[in-house]
């Protein structure tokens, strides 16, 4: 169980996420808090018990930027605000996400996804909740064809007009679909759109830049302008 606490200076906040946290499995909601100085005091005290810490950035007091700071690794965070410019800071502090207000189911589940793949991880604890799509089905370029492919295969996909081209680790398939029909079939937490026309999955990246990665084949993916803050905030550098 992932112990989950609200960080929210209006209280009226709460209600959409207990609804979210207390319907989700595998999370409980162990406490909220509307000021941020006794919250704090509180969690240097050692009284909270935190796994996951959904914390709101424009609180008075501590700033939930300047809270966040402060925090032990092991908590992690998860920004709730309804501003867009505080995005940068956020993910320099190695926030788990950050979701805009009002939330969004499918949004607080992708970010559930990657918070709990982490605190598992680090407590060493098979993820049995979330085990995924294994295989993705396709529709081939022939007449009535489909591909079934293994997603763990999968080193990046590539725009091709009405087509995608999906790069393997043995072998590259042409399919019927574009990049953004097929970006909504694949698990959002294991790929990562880096530019207009490619998808990398991140478990093959094995270096890179500002500007290009490495992907394991021995390809080099160009990585666009607008998608690099997100892609550093997955990787993490």
């Amino acid at each position: 169980m992932i112990n989950c606490y609200i960080l929210d200076d209006y209280p009226s906040q709460f209600k959409v996420l207990k609804i979210l946290i207390e319907s989700t499995e595998g999370l409980k909601l162990t406490g909220t808090e509307t000021n941020s100085n006794r919250f704090l005091q509180q969690y240097k005290e050692h009284k909270l018990d935190i796994d996951l810490l959904f914390l709101d950035i424009q609180m008075s007091g501590i700033s939930g930027i300047e809270l966040a700071a402060l925090l032990d690794s092991k908590t992690k965070i998860v920004f709730t605000t309804g501003h867009r410019d505080f995005a940068f800071e956020a993910f320099e502090l190695h926030a788990v996400d950050y979701l805009l207000k009002p939330i969004r189911p499918a949004r607080f589940l992708e970010a559930v996804t990657k918070a709990r793949k982490l605190i598992l991880q680090e407590k060493n604890i098979p993820d049995t909740l979330i085990s995924g799509p294994k295989d993705l089905y396709v529709k081939g370029t022939g007449k009535s064809s489909w591909n079934r492919i293994n997603l763990n295969e999968i080193v990046y996909l590539k725009a091709d007009s009405n087509y995608t081209n999906i790069v393997l680790q043995a072998k590259q398939v042409m399919v019927y679909g574009t990049l953004n029909n097929l970006s909504k079939e694949l698990p959002q937490e294991r790929f990562l759109r880096v530019h207009k026309s490619y998808i990398i999955n991140l478990s093959h990246v094995e270096s890179g830049s500002v500007c290009f990665v490495n992907m394991g084949n021995g390809d080099q993916v160009p990585v666009g302008r607008a998608y690099r803050n997100e892609l550093k905030a997955h990787l993490k550098f």
